[in-house]
């Protein structure tokens, strides 16, 4: 069982003492840089699946389609829906939600095209 699993947190979060915390992923520099070579790895595998899919005619059409409803999507005022601040508030971001999905799709396919040049972090205020 892999302790750093959904699985191996479930079994053992409430079964195990404080030394629990000493088998985490992260606790052992040299488990800690294997665990990290294995997620760039899978990183990078799973960049060239996205790549290779909105390279395929099939699925640069589905992603124009996910970018047409979300990226390419204006915002409507929301005073003509009547909506008070707070159900803005919460619109807006069930709407940045949707477009940080395909966003992290767009640029985990651009990582398969040019490893070198890592997507820069978005700017959060």
């Amino acid at each position: 069982m892999d302790i750093g699993s959904v699985q191996g947190w479930l079994e053992r979060a409430n079964t195990a003492g404080w030394g629990w915390f000493a088998e985490q992923p992260g606790a052992d520099p040299d488990r800690a840089k294997a665990l990290q070579q294995e997620q760039t790895q899978k990183k990078l595998r799973i960049a060239g699946i996205w790549a290779d899919f909105l390279e395929s005619p099939d699925g640069a059409e589905a992603m124009q389609f996910m970018i047409d409803q979300t990226l390419n999507r204006s915002l409507v005022p929301s005073v003509s829906y009547g909506l008070t601040l707070e159900q803005t508030a919460l619109y807006a971001q069930f709407r940045e939600g949707q477009n940080n999905i395909v966003q992290s799709i767009l640029a985990t396919a651009a990582v398969a095209r040019s490893p070198e040049n890592k997507p820069k972090p978005r700017d959060v205020p």
